[in-house]
């Protein structure tokens, strides 16, 4: 199966976080939340997952399939006093207070998404689960065909699927297959799907015209306004609730650096990290209002690495302090503007665990919690990368993981968080106003006036100055010229 981005899992996390798993060993304690890529072709008849599947899970995991723990602690209730100021917490947290008698705004009481009583309404209902069905609620698939995959869903209890180039063939069709998905989900469990989609604008983006389609997040970085930023992923993001998606993996958190980073390049705002954070936490308020779940990736920051992971494990050899200064910058914006969910990326870093993919390594994923205080969902990058297949399988990383349910490796209860994790989330959609199908496409002139603001003049031989904004940009060798 395969999942968020390209096939991942999601574990909950390590007391709150789900991530993605791609190839797990044991699954450390936390939320679990998986995404996997499915052989199954999206039609009527159910077919069995495929082995492209990541994972999401949470902080202070010891190297499970994602980084998740399994511990199943609760995630803290008070955050909505409590901001996340993207400085370093104790790692303790708070157990959940009796349900509020008042109704409170989403995104507010827990500080990454539902309300406390979403919440915990979540809880009771992941505790009243089989086994069975909460292994498949932890599970985002990928899917063959351009049907409606309800089959395969019902079959293996999915949280939900992301859709992938290969599953479009219009707008209305996949709309229509995401509207299908839904209705079926409805008669088995009170909570949407996840229907995710990477949808970043420029390079990556699933869904074409009449969808609008926005210039990369590069083109942000050069135009430098916060507002604009904001505008364009709320209407990104409007444009994909028109379309039945309830998640979206962008915006891209990562720093570049430049022509020898080989993976983000463009996907990112640029190579200033406070810039770059300044366009991700206005991106994240965007998406947020737009109703969608957005989810910031690829933490602890790929965009500094020089090798690519979808063909080998980068290695991060810049110590703590370094990424906190650069990588770790607009993670922190981000979640302080109220992302509910992180991705974490394939790379590992020398400095915390060797050799161990982030997204499933429970040291990594902790520092979600420990550097940035973030206490919502953590998610996987695709389990079927090369950075992961290469080290571990990818299926079977999967089913090893959930197995631990039998071994006692992996808690029930760690699994009941990760997938209450999932449908709290999902509760909070299926909360938001419905937007009409008319939205799509009605953006193009947002569009343009992004692309506009973002011309930007390069000049001189190792250095850049923009016209607007400020675009690190490095070209050996390049004469001044207009891009």
């Amino acid at each position: 199966m395969q999942a968020f981005g390209r096939g991942c899992a999601v574990l909950g996390r390590a007391a709150s976080w789900p991530i993605r798993v791609r190839c797990l060993p044991p699954v450390a304690a936390g939320v679990l939340l998986i995404t996997a890529a499915c052989s199954g072709a999206g039609t009527s008849s159910g077919s069995q997952p495929a082995t492209n599947e990541t994972a999401a899970a949470p902080p202070g995991s010891a190297h499970p399939a994602d980084g998740t723990t399994a511990s199943g602690r609760q995630p803290p209730a008070s955050q909505a006093s409590q901001p996340v100021t993207g400085a370093p917490t104790s790692g303790t947290q708070p157990t959940v207070p009796s349900a509020p008698t008042v109704h409170r705004p989403r995104r507010v009481p827990t500080g990454w998404g539902p309300t406390r009583g979403q919440w915990q309404a979540a809880q009771r209902a992941a505790a009243g689960l089989s086994d069975r069905e909460l292994a498949g609620q932890v599970i985002v698939a990928r899917y063959t065909g351009t049907g409606s995959p309800t089959a395969l869903v019902a079959r293996y209890h999915l949280g939900g699927v992301i859709v992938m180039d290969d599953n479009v063939v219009s707008v209305d069709q996949v709309a229509a297959s995401n509207t299908s998905l839904q209705a079926s989900s409805a008669t088995r469990h009170a909570w949407p799907l996840v229907v995710a989609v990477d949808q970043e604008g420029g390079i990556v983006a699933r869904l074409g015209a009449p969808m609008t389609q926005f210039p990369t997040l590069v083109s942000q970085g050069a135009a430098g306004s916060r507002r604009l930023a904001r505008r364009v992923a709320a209407a990104s993001g409007q444009e994909l609730r028109a379309a039945g998606f309830t998640m979206v993996f962008a915006p891209d958190a990562d720093v570049t650096i430049g022509p020898s980073d080989p993976t983000i390049g463009s996907r990112s705002a640029g190579g200033d990290a406070v810039r770059v954070a300044a366009i991700v936490s206005a991106a994240t308020t965007g998406y947020l209002s737009s109703g969608i779940v957005p989810v910031l990736k690829h933490f602890p920051g790929h965009g500094s690495l020089t090798s690519n992971s979808h063909g080998t494990l980068p290695v991060q050899t810049a110590p703590l302090d370094q990424l906190r200064r650069r990588d770790f910058v607009p993670f922190a914006r981000g979640v302080r503007a109220g992302a509910p969910a992180v991705m974490l990326g394939h790379l590992a870093l020398q400095h915390v665990d060797p050799g161990v993919p982030a997204d499933l390594s429970g040291p990594d994923v902790h520092l979600l919690s420990s550097e940035l205080g973030f206490s919502g969902l953590v998610t996987t990058d695709a389990l079927e990368m090369a950075a992961v297949t290469q080290h571990y399988g990818s299926g079977s990383a999967v089913v090893a993981a959930l197995d631990g349910l039998r071994d006692g490796s992996l808690s029930r209860l760690r699994l009941e968080d990760a997938a209450a994790r999932i449908s709290a989330l999902m509760t909070g959609e299926a909360h938001e106003k419905p937007v009409p199908v008319t939205v799509i496409g009605s953006h193009r002139a947002l569009s343009k006036r992004l692309s506009s603001a973002a011309a930007t003049v390069v000049q001189g031989p190792t250095g850049a100055t923009s016209a607007r904004g400020h675009l690190p940009v490095r070209v050996p060798g390049a004469h001044p010229r207009r891009c």
